[in-house]
């Protein structure tokens, strides 16, 4: 059922009339409020972060490749070139993961990998900007 609460919220919604009919509604409140965070946090360890994870040794499509193509895949395969980042389930990020994104890309600066952004919303590109994410080439 749509309006239907999960067990969990209804256990702690027992228990918070318990601590309200054994103590005083603010304790209740309070006990209330610190389930709820941890609740929160539990439901939140369980998101997956990646959702699809491959490599060059993961077919692409289903070409006919000769034995030399295979030879140089299977070399390659441990190399990769582009970092892609999509950013099409995610509603909101904070601060902190803008400044990791700033690392993130002095590192492909250095080991000499690409970094490509989709989906974001325009305050968060504003954001990495202002962090010096992106680079940009001297187009004089």
């Amino acid at each position: 059922m749509r309006g239907e609460l999960p067990l969990s919220d209804r256990v702690v919604v027992l228990i918070i009339l318990v601590v309200i009919i054994f103590s005083d509604i603010l304790q209740g409140v309070i006990f209330g409020f610190f389930i709820a965070i941890i609740l929160l946090a539990m439901n939140y360890l369980k998101l997956s972060v990646i959702k699809i994870e491959t490599n060059a040794s993961a077919p692409a499509n289903n070409v006919n490749r000769g034995f030399e193509t295979h030879e140089l895949l299977d070399k390659e395969s441990n190399r990769f070139d582009y970092l892609v980042l999509d950013f099409h389930h995610v509603s909101q990020h904070a601060i902190s993961a803008i400044v990791t994104f700033s690392k993130l890309a002095q590192l492909s600066e250095r080991v000499g990998f690409h970094d490509i952004i989709s989906s974001l919303d325009d305050d968060s590109i504003k954001e990495l900007v202002k962090h010096r994410f992106f680079t940009f080439a001297d187009l004089t």
